[in-house]
């Protein structure tokens, strides 16, 4: 809808992969051209990583173009979810290898003389694999037994891994050291600065066909910055709502509000920043001291706590013991109890009398009492039990799916 009133050829920010259109700002042409030196050069398995949607497909794609067809017979698979064996056909397939379905154990030989085949004439073959944290650990052990094969002591397969930060975790799997041990050279695909942002946002509206001045305000380009945090596929979403909002305003420049609109209707929200995070860990440490301060004077409204001086807080000391009521008028006062243990008699129980710690009270084997100490028992009034017992003794001891895929495989050339 914008296309005319801007003057547009072609939709300038698109979600799906532009070959035609491919950004070489940021640290994108580095990673290409890094790409092609070692494939030139270097033997094992590659590895690139990013994050979603910060172009790796793209990237990818570019290779295949790139690289020259005189020199490289490429292959491109854009589906990782193959089992071993449906790997191993659909590298034939690529490789235009006569195998027979019913013989699988002889697919493997037939792409060994097929890759050596392509050696013998001058040309490498590299496979580029996207989404490879999505292939099964036997398919990914296949393709680390692919790589070591050898013509004339010279590899002669050159395999790029392509793939978000799971590919990282999949690999740092103990089963899979083997296929990390092989990987030579990785590289990691940078999100877009702010400067890089802006280059990029008028690179795509010259590829469009535009020849006019900026559209995008400053203030929107930092928007758009603010929003995406550098990832291209959220840049082509937003930059794209973006247009269209100041298009049905009848304006030919896009400023900051059009880029929240836009945010707004995709549910884009702010990527948090470490500027943002040290924020909320302000935030939680006054959260937290509020929380005790409130905590302490709830403690202090209920007397919990007592506040001796300055600075000084200590707990309430534990409840006064109840004392004994007072005796009776007349009656002597008990005396105090002897902490020295009873000791049993060895031998005749039944004949000797056992002598209390208390003076005057004696206990005969049979743990009775005289009829003249029961009643002196019995006259003294009852003791609470927490002015005689100072304790308690603690007594306890302190010890994939299955179809057949082998159409994923492109022949680019």
């Amino acid at each position: 809808m914008y296309l005319k009133h801007f003057g547009f050829k072609t939709k300038p920010f698109q979600i799906t992969p532009e070959t035609e259109a491919f950004f070489t700002g940021g640290s994108r042409e580095t990673l290409w051209k890094s790409l092609l030196y070692v494939m030139q050069n270097e033997e094992g398995i590659f590895k690139v990583t990013g994050g979603v949607g910060s172009g790796k497909t793209t990237v990818c794609r570019w290779l295949l173009q790139k690289l020259p067809s005189e020199k490289f017979k490429t292959l491109y698979i854009a589906d990782p979810s193959l089992t071993r064996s449906q790997m191993l056909f659909a590298l034939a397939d690529g490789l235009n290898a006569s195998v027979s379905r019913s013989s699988p154990e002889q697919v493997v030989v037939a792409v060994q003389k097929a890759l050596a085949a392509l050696h013998a004439s001058g040309r490498r073959v590299v496979l580029l694999i996207d989404e490879a944290h999505a292939m099964p650990e036997d398919t990914l052990d296949q393709i680390r037994l692919l790589s070591q094969i050898e013509a004339s002591g010279n590899k002669i397969m050159h395999i790029v891994l392509f793939g978000p930060e799971e590919l990282d975790h999949n690999l740092a799997l103990p089963e899979l050291r083997a296929v990390r041990d092989r990987i030579t050279q990785s590289f990691r695909l940078k999100r877009l600065t702010h400067k890089d942002i802006e280059s990029y946002l008028g690179f795509k509206l010259r590829a469009s066909g535009y020849e006019g001045p900026p559209i995008f305000s400053p203030n929107a380009v930092k928007a758009i910055t603010r929003l995406t945090a550098g990832v291209p596929r959220r840049i082509n979403i937003i930059a794209d709502k973006s247009l269209l909002a100041a298009a049905l305003d009848r304006r030919f420049e896009v400023r900051s509000r059009d880029v929240a609109q836009a945010a707004n209707e995709i549910k884009l929200e702010k990527t948090r920043t470490k500027g943002d995070t040290a924020l909320i860990g302000v935030g939680a440490f006054f959260a937290g001291a509020a929380i005790a301060i409130a905590a302490l004077s709830f403690a202090l409204s209920k007397g919990w706590v007592q506040i001796r001086g300055p600075g000084e807080i200590s707990s309430v000391s534990s409840p006064p013991s109840i004392s004994a009521p007072a005796l009776t008028p007349g009656v002597a006062p008990l005396p105090a109890a002897n902490t020295a243990p009873i000791t049993l008699p060895s031998d005749g129980a039944n004949s000797r009398a056992m002598t209390s710690s208390n003076p005057g009270i004696t206990v005969n084997p049979a743990n009775e009492l005289s009829s003249t100490q029961q009643a002196q028992s019995a006259a003294r009034p009852a003791l609470d039990p927490q002015s005689v017992l100072s304790g308690v003794a603690d007594e306890k001891g302190t010890t994939f799916g299955d179809p057949a895929k082998t159409n994923s495989v492109q022949i680019v050339r």
